[in-house]
């Protein structure tokens, strides 16, 4: 476990401030052409658009969280256009306000480097990407080592007539930037299974993007220069079964299990999406289905029970193979009919792969 500290991006408004409307000229002499506006404050500092504040994205000036009802707008950004706290400043009646009509666009200014990605394998990767027996190394830690998962995804593939072999890092409490560092090792790899430390993917977008969306990359990357034809799935985990109380002081989505689920989905689907082509094998989801789940759970109300890896490795082989786990006479606990029925059901929940054909971040506000 960890415990976390942030920085509120929380604000105070600012008093007399203003923005001016400029247009852009083509040099024609037939006046402006540009068909938004460029708001400013009133000592010439350009608003910045589109910005994310609250772990949501604005496309023009809010009133969100404003003192005095005054609209306002982020005139300092990070990496990704996330707010930086105190830079900010008040909008006049010219600039467009969200959820506004009748006034022309703000001006888009901050690059959104992820936005509409649509990158798939090259078409020499087809064979491969079909073949049946797959060589699968996974990087994890306990929740990945507990039950050994990686020979529970073994067994259902043998199941099925399916040749696998298995490779691992998985000290425990691994977080990404770990992972990173150590690399993949040589080997004919087809898949590589991604999965964090269980609290990190859950802290506030802003820190996963700085922090834990470079780390995945740089495994996928040194992934795919060893074979191009990788298969990176990233293996969202699941939410405390009470929450995280260690941690919910300090950022709410710890709180509850569903808003930690909430926050590990956008994460892993994040982390999938900028990593295209890639995967998810959503075992928080199906954790999330069954209301009476803490027999998924050890009891410290985080770590694995049989049935909770079982319910996971039925995730990871329809990720991998396409096929689902009901069916298969692999049964290592009791309930596994339920389980195999719960877990092609998360599967199935929605598209899990990317890219899609919109070419849209599955969280807007977790890319900037």
């Amino acid at each position: 476990d960890f415990s976390i500290r942030f920085t509120s991006d929380g604000k105070k408004q600012s008093k007399g401030m203003k923005c001016t409307v400029k247009c852009t000229d083509d040099g024609s002499g037939s006046g402006p052409v540009s068909s938004c506006t460029n708001c400013t404050t009133n000592d010439g500092t350009p608003c910045k658009f589109p910005f994310v504040y609250a772990e949501k994205v604005y496309q023009s000036c809010t009133t969100d969280d404003s003192d005095n009802g005054l609209p306002w707008c982020s005139t300092g950004v990070s990496a990704g256009g996330f707010h930086v706290q105190g830079e900010y400043g008040t909008c006049s009646d010219e600039c467009s306000q969200t959820n506004s009509t009748g006034s022309s666009a703000a001006c888009q200014t901050v690059e959104r480097p992820y936005d509409k990605l649509t990158n798939n394998f090259p078409e020499e990767c087809l064979e491969k990407l079909n073949k049946t027996s797959k060589n699968i190394y996974f990087f994890g830690n306990s929740y990945t080592y507990f039950n050994d998962l990686p020979g529970m995804v073994k067994k259902l593939a043998a199941n099925l007539g399916f040749t696998v072999s298995t490779g691992q890092r998985t000290p425990g409490g691994q977080q990404l930037a770990g992972h990173a560092a150590a690399g993949l090792p040589e080997g004919d790899w087809d898949v590589v299974v991604i999965q964090g430390q269980s609290q990190e993917p859950a802290i506030p977008p802003q820190y996963v993007y700085q922090s834990r969306l470079p780390s995945t990359q740089s495994i996928v990357d040194n992934a795919r220069k060893m074979n191009p034809c990788i298969i990176p799935v990233f293996y969202l985990t699941w939410g405390r079964r009470d929450g995280d109380s260690g941690n919910c002081q300090y950022y709410n989505k710890f709180c509850t299990y569903d808003s930690m689920q909430d926050r590990l989905t956008e994460s892993y689907s994040t982390f999938a999406y900028v990593n295209q082509p890639a995967r998810v094998a959503p075992a928080g989801e199906a954790f999330r289905l069954i209301e009476d789940r803490s027999f998924l759970y050890t009891g410290d109300g985080s770590h694995p029970s049989a049935s909770g890896s079982y319910l996971t490795a039925c995730t990871l082989l329809e990720t991998i193979w396409g096929t689902s786990c009901l069916g298969n006479s692999y049964k290592p606990v009791s309930n596994a009919d339920r389980l195999q029925q719960v877990a092609h059901e998360a599967v199935m929940s929605r598209n899990w792969t990317w890219p899609q054909s919109d070419g849209k971040p599955p969280c807007d506000h977790c890319v900037g």
